[in-house]
């Protein structure tokens, strides 16, 4: 399996030790620093765009402020390996924040490759309507605009069916 990560920064404090985290399982070439791309779905379609110009079977959507466990790359692995690859479009891992005490999900997502190219049909749709002027956006549910990744998780779902 081909497997590429993207850390997603915006200099943050823990960038290193998240690049070094990644480091211990995947090769360096295959970690790819997405650095200061504003607003937002700028760092996804740039990702997603590399992503689908990559040979990849699935990638790593991660922030830089997220240290993985040791072990993470097995469990991922292990994950994928249970997957139907044909109906999943992507899955993530909560992580532990040691603030609050407890598992969070932070927008960590591993992407399935495969459906990458739809992916940026409904990041389009994502921009366009985060474009509209205010009195327009209120047609849509603030996290369909606000937040590309639940925009493009739920083009995809309710597209094409498939699983998140």
């Amino acid at each position: 399996m081909k497997f590429g990560i993207y850390v997603r920064s915006i200099g943050e404090r823990t960038e290193k030790l998240c690049l070094e985290s990644c480091y211990q399982h995947v090769d360096h070439s295959d970690v790819h620093l997405l650095k200061n791309y504003f607003p937002s779905y700028n760092v996804y379609m740039e990702m997603f765009q590399r992503a689908m110009s990559s040979e990849y079977d699935w990638f790593f959507a991660v922030d830089a402020d997220v240290v993985l466990l040791p072990n993470w790359y097995y469990l991922v692995v292990k994950y994928i390996e249970n997957l139907n690859p044909e109906t999943t479009f992507k899955f993530t891992f909560h992580v532990y924040d040691p603030i609050h005490g407890c598992t969070l999900d932070r927008g960590n997502h591993i992407y399935n490759n495969k459906y990458t190219s739809l992916a940026i049909r409904g990041l389009r749709k994502n921009i366009r309507i985060s474009r509209l002027p205010r009195f327009l956006k209120i047609l849509f549910k603030r996290g369909y605009y606000l937040k590309p990744e639940t925009s493009v998780r739920i083009e995809l779902q309710k597209k094409y069916g498939l699983q998140n």
